[in-house]
């Protein structure tokens, strides 16, 4: 492990972290629903972004561990919001909503899977 992986990791982190908490802010400011539709729109783009940059890293990058410690440790981990999931899912299932939660829950994992094999398949063909 490197010294300047780890510092790339913490940048890509750092900017993927402050982009969710911007476009979750802005989605928030249009929408005053009680479902928890911006962490589940971040889960999917960053399924999709991950699959998407893992296919050019592997396809066309020499350098692809030091750029896969900055946008898919780093952006990526930092972007999406599986820690927001759990703690939304928890707080669906406190209020006793078990049908939003179960279909919180289905579509998270259905649609940032799909999204994933979406992104992955483009650079397949």
């Amino acid at each position: 492990m490197h010294s300047k992986n780890i510092l790339l990791v913490a940048l890509g982190g750092a900017v993927g972290a402050v982009l969710r908490y911007v476009l979750s802010y802005f989605f928030l400011l249009k929408s005053k629903a009680s479902f928890p539709f911006a962490t589940l729109l971040i889960n999917i783009l960053g399924s999709f972004l991950m699959a998407l940059l893992l296919g050019i890293l592997n396809n066309y990058c020499i350098e692809k561990e030091t750029l896969k410690a900055l946008l898919i440790a780093g952006f990526c981990g930092g972007f999406t919001t599986f820690s927001a999931f759990s703690a939304e899912t928890y707080q669906l299932y406190a209020q006793g909503s078990y049908l939003q939660m179960l279909f919180y829950v289905s579509l998270s994992i259905v649609l940032s899977l799909l999204a994933f094999a979406l992104g992955f398949s483009i650079f397949k063909a």
